[in-house]
């Protein structure tokens, strides 16, 4: 089962957010919580995927995602993907 997300996809520090317009990442959230450490996926509606094993895993793929979708302005997080 899925979980949508939807979160700011800027960096969390004051002078990056001064330099860039607040912009949404869409999310799908994919989680096993009952295997230790936890596992899952993370997707875009744009099509980006992200595996990841515990929840430092989940931190870092959210960044990878974010860092992603900052990488490429012009496109929409959400519009559909090859991927």
């Amino acid at each position: 089962m899925g979980v949508p997300l939807a979160l700011p996809s800027t960096g969390m520090d004051r002078s990056s957010r001064a330099d860039h317009h607040d912009r949404t990442l869409r999310l799908r959230l994919d989680v096993r919580l009952d295997r230790q450490p936890i596992t899952g996926r993370l997707r875009t509606e744009g099509g980006a995927e992200e595996s990841f094993v515990g929840w430092l895993g989940f931190a870092d793929a959210l960044r990878r995602l974010r860092d992603r979708a900052a990488a490429a302005p012009d496109r929409p997080d959400d519009a559909p993907g090859d991927a």
